[in-house]
């Protein structure tokens, strides 16, 4: 739904006027792809009868108005066409024959010229001119190179094309007299050349062959082939008989040339190069009867064809001869998959038909490869092909019932992409045609139907022309070349849209088509194209608005170049009013006013109505004196309290119109004095505007309540402001954007602009929005654009940062960007409707799809909760599925005080149900831009909203009607949190006394509403067994065969505490089922034990029993047997002391070797001597095991008296002290040489193998951190990594498994397969149980420390710290309570024993302070190699050179993170432990 309007006009002369002579003229023109520099070459004789042509290059560089000359070359002009050629038999078409055939440039122009740039001229004569135009050596002194002819054809060329790649030239060569006398020619031929004119083929044109690819048929499928008995075989006789009948009269179904045909050729290549297509002219004689006569006779003719050929020249396949009334047009589409070509209907005018069908109609035909005919459409040169629509504004002299006008179609171009086809035809006036003008047409198809876009009329006393050409890589650049100048034009696809605040959003879509405007307000109506609501015929448009001009004339200019929307105000505020302005090229605008009525309500089947349009009035803006074009309009109405002197209505119109000086912008107003007065013009001064290539007219919106006139903008780069007498600068945009709209702001402010260019850059001024959009239009408060992504984004107006210069660059808040969904691949936006939350799309086949998004559903449901409309918002959410939270959500203190209000809107009991069920704590807004959907209060983020609203609303609807809104009432409690079942149970009990038929409904209800089991278990905890039992009844999946059993047993279980014993034990209370059998008597007690101990309620009993010490006591012992199955010994020692069980309670503390217990127990339960002895010498064995070796022996000396066991005890707990106070004590000095002395010197001995083997540890773990680093600075990416070959082998994985390197240990992966299978992870995030397994594995692999792995130097010097602090320190204290003892011994070895200890103790904390130190510089080695890294990071951030390449960017911070944090300084264990006696350091008596 987007129409061709033209963004520019310009017009280039040759800077001589040797052009204006009538023999002397324009032929073709090339263009430089590199730079945009154009090239023509013009055609010059002396006089008109010379047969040699004089060809002139002239350039046109970029920013220049004229051609200037470059070189000249005289060459044999088009030869004469020999007689029987297909030129001689064609007709006059009023045309002269050109003389250059093709003109191209070309960026290698091969051997020839040193394969530098230069253009190349083929000529009818048969020249093939090339011309070096190197432009780098134009300011050089070298002389310019002179034009050369590098080839001839004697026979002359009557067509020639290069390929899009221009690596291949094809030539159509003339025909040659082969006998004059019998006026027969020697057909054409193809010839295929190189760039460097080396002929790759050469084959004759005309060739009865079909091609390589014909398409071979057997039958299979027709009637004739199957079997069906007899009326087969008959069917089969008939198509022989039939195939023979036709072999026999030689029937031709081939028609006569059409009188468009000029006779030559035409060749037309593919987009990628692969096929050309050639069109040409071929004889043939048909049979035509005659009944007076028995022998036919026999009438030469010719037809036109298409042939197909490969890249090399061979033919891939011919169109169908039967195809008549082909002309000469012929243009291949880029994307291949169409052939154009035109046809005529009807018969001619020696009474031959050309094909089929009305008389008067062209139509342009369309061909598969394959030769086959695949669609067609029909020029608008007659009436019968005019779309049809309102004629509204017509006299009835304009008004005809059937016409048809003359003319000939020349040439078809498709442009770069294949979107749109230009059709070249000339119109003639009189029955002669001897004057004619030349017409442009641009269609262009969507949804299968082909639109009129454009028509370019040139005036009959013109200058003719001559060349038709779009740009080769701009899809939207026109190029049409007269005899005299040429004239360029740049287009856009632009989609006009009527817009409008709500609820005056019409949203009114014009699409043009030929004449006809079709109209589809998407407001009121919704149609698909190439359908619409309106179809608006506007009468013809005559160069003085007052002269009636029909259809039919030559120069009549029905087709509008131009169309723009504004609005005026209605009779009242809420009535929309719409004016459309078309635009036509000689600068006539009509002005149309709508009357679109009181918008909004609900619609009827097939939409509203629609009022006739009305035509305000026809105003010529531009003055006729001035020859301009104008092409583009903007149209902009005044809203009521910006009129002045008492103006009932006041409509500006701006025009912009190019003509010889520049362009201008043409201002004039049409002002309306009273409601029953008519519209009078006043015409403005023009302003002129500087030129730019292209330029964009816009206006302000209208805003109704407005109080300043509307302004009007063109930007053609920069941004003017258009005033009455000059044009004011206002902003400078990075790019030229011809989508472009403007937001006007009150009191004076500067309006703000959001635009969008070529490149897909979307500005909101010159803030970047976004860089890949592909359309946006502006829904409300927000700014929607499609991108390449497939993505309908959506930006908060007020988020984006028009006036804040130093946001410059930065991106849009992610709030905002997160507002998107996906749409169709390839979609564009047609326009928005904000009051119905619609944003209307169109797919790349032409269909379209209208989409409510939630941004704009939300606006919506935002400004009805502000005006307190709560029924329209929650229908609204209702309508498109939003969360209903968001009605509390916005405001919750708003909504909390108008509870009433809200059950007054939404009076529905089952749309309050509906709300109260799709209420949740979670707040629905989070995930929705802030700015978007802002809230006039903090919102509520707490666990009780749910309750809170669930309470306000039962209690309001209590107050109304409890019996209404039963089922409502019931859901405030269900959706309670925790759902409060038992009181929407209580409420049945009550409602079942009172009315049984409800109650009965309303148990049905709240069945529906929750789990009818978990119901049915409610009701039976409250105890209530006709509830319990009407529950289930009701329940569909309750069995009466097994609750009613169950029910009958409950029931006759006494006394009733032991009934609800039973009820809450089948509920699983077991807690409350607990303390009711406690009061269900003493008969109970036991069971209650046993219930105990089967459920683990020990603190439940005991709390129960807590008054009843005997029970108490029960409990206790229960308890301590559980405790001991439990290994927790202490507590079931206690727990027997509290229940009175010392015997059990000394068991329990023997297990955990409480001795003092233990002992003291026994005491106190008297028990006999001998087992107190047995006891105690137990005790001291157990102890001695557990190396307790200080209390056994304290056990043996106070209760065994067993002394030399006890000294023993307490040197082997190295208390060598408290050892010799008991010899002392008791008199045994006789076990200082039997027990002390050996005793004491084993201890020392144990003491040097300790530190032996800790220095041993120490050096081993040292040398192995060395090792680590030096591997880690030779390979520093494969640091702890193993050679492994399957890690080599990346190629073989799926992409669902990614290849586990060296890199990747370091990172954490969901799941990790052993190397047996390719050592592979999987990508998916697995489950928080998993990560967890995941995390304990890793942990286990990390105290591991396996060799080789990525944790072993972090266990190294785990290990090495616990070493030297936790291991050494208990070394430290065990030596100081060895050492003295070695030290004051009477006896030599031990005194030596001392110092070898002492000395082995210095000697390893020596070598321990090394360690520590070397440790402490690899960790500061470490943080400065850490730091150098992230410095470097910074500058190659700061520098950019690894801006452009993230996944780089990723691994080298990756790589700084992953290097080793600095590690604290390990500690040396300090303890005291050395004897001066010992100490040969310096100081240590001090």
């Amino acid at each position: 739904m987007r129409n061709l309007s033209i963004l520019s006009h310009r017009v280039v002369a040759p800077a001589d006027d040797s052009t204006l002579a009538s023999y002397s003229r324009l032929e073709a023109t090339a263009t430089n792809l590199e730079n945009g520099t154009i090239y023509a070459v013009r055609c010059s004789r002396r006089s008109p009868s010379a047969q040699d042509v004089t060809l002139t290059f002239l350039q046109q560089t970029v920013g220049e108005e004229s051609l200037t000359p470059l070189k000249s070359l005289l060459v044999p002009g088009s030869l004469p066409a020999p007689p029987g050629s297909s030129r001689q038999a064609v007709q006059d078409t009023g045309r002269d024959r050109l003389d250059v055939v093709c003109f191209h440039w070309l960026a290698d122009g091969g051997q020839e010229v040193g394969n530098s740039p230069a253009l190349c001229a083929v000529t009818a004569g048969g020249d093939i001119v090339l011309l070096p135009v190197d432009e780098s050596q134009a300011d050089s002194d070298m002389p310019t190179p002179e034009a050369q002819i590098v080839g001839s054809i004697e026979q002359g060329i009557l067509s020639a094309c290069w390929s899009p790649d221009d690596e291949l030239l094809v030539i159509v060569s003339a025909e040659t007299a082969e006998d004059p006398s019998l006026a027969i020619a020697k057909g054409e031929k193809v010839l295929l050349m190189t760039r460097d004119f080396e002929v790759l083929s050469e084959q004759p044109l005309r060739n009865d062959d079909f091609g390589e690819d014909k398409a071979v048929d057997v039958g299979w499928g027709s009637k004739a082939t199957q079997f069906h008995g007899s009326e087969g075989k008959a069917a089969a006789a008939a198509a022989a008989a039939a195939a023979a009948a036709a072999k026999e009269n030689k029937t031709d179904t081939r028609g006569p040339h059409v009188p468009d045909d000029d006779g030559r050729p035409r060749i037309s290549w593919r987009g990628d190069g692969a096929f050309f297509a050639i069109s040409a002219l071929e004889r043939f004689r048909p049979r035509i009867t005659n009944a007076e006569e028995k022998e036919p006779t026999q009438a030469a003719s010719w037809n036109r064809i298409i042939r197909v050929y490969a890249r090399l020249g061979a033919l891939s396949s011919t169109s169908d001869p039967g195809v008549r009334g082909i002309s000469q047009a012929l243009a291949f589409r880029p994307n291949g998959n169409l052939i154009a070509a035109t046809q005529r209907f009807g018969s001619s005018e020696i009474g031959q038909t050309w094909a089929q069908g009305r008389k008067g109609r062209h139509d342009v035909v369309f061909f598969e490869r394959n030769g086959l005919r695949h669609g067609e459409f029909s020029l608008r040169e007659e009436s019968a092909a005019q779309p049809q629509g309102k004629r509204t504004g017509w006299i009835d002299s304009q008004v005809q019932s059937s016409w048809s006008r003359t003319h000939r179609v020349h040439e078809l171009a498709w442009n770069a992409d294949g979107s749109t086809l230009a059709v070249w035809l000339s119109r003639h006036e009189g029955q002669s045609g001897s004057s004619s003008s030349d017409v442009v047409q641009l269609y262009t198809t969507g949804n299968y139907h082909w639109y009129l876009k454009q028509e370019f009329v040139s005036p009959i006393t013109a200058a003719k022309l001559q060349q038709v050409k779009w740009h080769v890589e701009d899809p939207l650049q026109l190029s049409l070349l007269f005899s005299d100048r040429i004239e360029h034009r740049h287009l856009w696809l632009e989609t006009v849209s009527s817009g409008g605040k709500p609820p005056h959003d019409v949203a009114c879509v014009t699409v043009a088509d030929g004449a006809a405007s079709l109209l589809t307000p998407f407001r009121m109506q919704n149609v698909p194209p190439p359908m619409c609501t309106t179809s608006l015929l506007p009468p013809p448009a005559a160069a003085v608005a007052s002269t009636p001009i029909t259809p039919s004339a030559a120069d009549a200019i029905t087709v509008p170049t131009h169309c723009s929307w504004s609005q005026i105000p209605g009779s009242r505020s809420d009535v929309a009013v719409g004016v459309m302005a078309l635009l036509y090229p000689n600068g006539l605008v009509q002005v149309w006013r709508f009357d679109w009525g009181v918008l909004g309500g609900k619609l009827a089947v097939g939409g509203k109505f629609i009022a006739e349009p009305e035509l305000l009035a026809s105003v010529l803006v531009t003055p006729q004196r001035d020859a301009s074009m104008a092409y583009q309009v903007a149209v902009a109405g005044w809203p009521t309290p910006s009129l002045q002197n008492g103006d009932k209505n006041r409509i500006s119109l701006a025009v912009l119109a190019s003509h010889q000086a520049g362009r201008s912008v043409y201002r004039s107003d049409l002002v309306q004095l009273h409601a029953d007065a008519g519209f009078t013009v006043e015409h403005l001064e023009p302003i002129r505007m500087p030129s730019g290539l292209k330029q964009r007219l816009i206006s302000d919106p209208f805003v109704a309540i407005s109080s300043e006139p509307p302004c009007f903008y063109l930007e053609d780069g920069a941004v003017y402001k258009i005033g009455k007498s000059d044009a004011e600068f206002m902003l400078q945009l990075p790019h030229f954007c011809p989508d472009i709209r403007v937001l006007a702001r009150p009191g004076g402010l500067l309006s703000r602009i959001i635009a969008l260019a070529t490149n897909g850059r979307l500005y909101a001024n010159t803030y970047q929005v976004a860089k890949d959009a592909t359309s946006f239009t502006l829904a409300g408060s927000f700014l929607v654009w499609t991108n390449t992504s497939h993505e309908a984004r959506f930006a908060p107006l007020m988020a984006l940062p028009f006036d804040s210069v130093e946001d410059q660059g930065l991106p849009i808040t992610s709030e905002a960007l997160d507002l998107g969904r996906r749409i169709e691949r390839g979609s564009r936006i047609v326009t928005s409707v904000t009051s119905l939350m619609a944003l209307v799309l169109q797919m790349p086949r032409g269909n379209l799809e209208t989409i409510c998004p939630r941004p704009l559903v939300l606006e919506v449901v935002r400004r009805d909760l502000d005006n307190r409309r709560y029924g329209a918002a929650f229908r609204t959410c209702r309508t498109h599925r939003m969360d209903v939270n968001i009605l509390y959500d916005h405001d919750p203190d708003s909504f909390m005080a108008s509870i009433a209000t809200f059950v007054q809107q939404v009076s529905d009991v089952d749309h309050i149900n509906l709300f109260l069920s799709g209420l949740r704590n979670e707040d629905p807004l989070v995930s929705v831009s802030s700015s978007a959907v802002a809230s006039t209060s903090p919102q509520s983020t707490s666990n009780s909203k749910v309750n809170r609203i669930c309470d306000a609303m039962r209690k309001e609807l209590e107050k109304l009607d409890s019996r209404r809104y039963i089922n409502s009432i019931l859901t405030t409690h269900a959706r309670k949190v925790p759902a409060d079942y038992e009181a929407g149970l209580s409420l049945l009990v009550d409602l079942k006394t009172q009315d049984p038929d409800l109650a009965e409904d309303a148990v049905k209800y709240i069945i529906f509403l929750a789990d009818a089991e978990k119901l049915f278990d409610v009701a039976l905890g409250m105890y209530d067994f006709p509830l319990t039992l009407m529950i289930a009844q009701h329940a569909q999946r309750k069995d009466p065969r097994e609750y009613l059993p169950f029910l009958r047993e409950l029931r006759s279980q006494s006394p009733p505490e032991y009934q609800k014993f039973r009820i809450d034990d089948h509920l699983r209370r077991h807690s409350k089922a607990l303390s009711w059998l406690t009061r269900a008597g003493p008969a109970h007690h036991q069971e209650a034990l046993h219930y105990v101990q089967k459920h683990k309620l020990y603190h439940e009993a005991l709390q129960l029993f807590a008054h009843e010490p005997a029970k108490l006591r029960d409990a206790h012992d229960v308890f301590g047997d559980y405790l001991l199955s439990r290994r927790k010994f202490e507590d079931a020692g206690v727990s027997y002391q509290l229940a009175g069980q010392n015997r059990k309670a000394i068991d329990a503390y023997r297990q955990s070797l409480n001795w003092q217990e233990v002992l003291r127990l026994s005491l106190v339960e008297k028990l006999p001597t001998p087992e107190i002895i047995a006891a105690a010498k137990s005790l001291v064995d157990e102890l001695e095991s557990a190396k307790r070796f200080a209390e056994a022996a304290r056990i043996a000396l106070d209760y065994l008296r067993d002394i030399e066991q006890g000294v023993t005890l307490f040197c082997r707990a190295n208390d060598f002290a408290e050892a010799a106070r008991v010899m002392s004590l008791q008199g045994r000095a006789d076990l200082v040489a039997t027990t002390l002395i050996p005793l004491l010197s084993e201890g020392a001995t144990t003491l040097q193998d300790d530190l032996a083997d800790m220095s041993e540890q120490l050096t081993k773990q040292m040398a192995r951190v060395a090792e680590l680093r030096q591997k880690k600075n030779e390979h520093p990416q494969g640091f702890y990594g193993e050679d492994d070959p399957t890690l080599d082998n990346v190629d073989v994985m799926s992409d669902t498994s990614t290849q586990m390197t060296q890199f990747t240990r370091y990172t954490t992966a969901a799941s990790i397969a052993t190397q047996s299978s390719m050592a592979t992870f999987s990508t998916k995030s697995g489950s928080r149980k998993k990560e967890a397994k995941l995390k304990k594995k890793q942990e286990r692999k990390k105290a591991a420390g396996k060799k080789g792995s990525v944790f072993e130097e972090d266990y190294l010097y785990g290990s090495i710290g616990k070493l030297l602090s936790e291991r050494l320190g208990n070394v430290q204290t065990e030596v100081s309570k060895v050492l003295p003892h070695l030290t004051a011994s009477t006896s030599a070895n031990l005194r030596a024993q001392a110092r070898e200890l002492f000395t082995a103790v210095e000697a390893f904390e020596k070598q321990a302070n090394a360690a520590v130190e070397q440790l402490w510089k690899y960790s500061q080695d470490d943080d400065e190699d850490r730091f150098k890294a992230l410095v470097e990071f910074e500058s190659d951030i700061l520098s950019g050179s690894i801006a452009a390449n993230r996944t780089l960017a990723a691994m080298t911070l990756r790589q700084c993170v992953n290097r080793p944090i600095p590690r604290p300084k390990v500690t040396v264990a300090q303890n005291k432990w050395r004897v001066v006696l010992l100490d040969t350091s310096p100081g240590s008596a001090e």
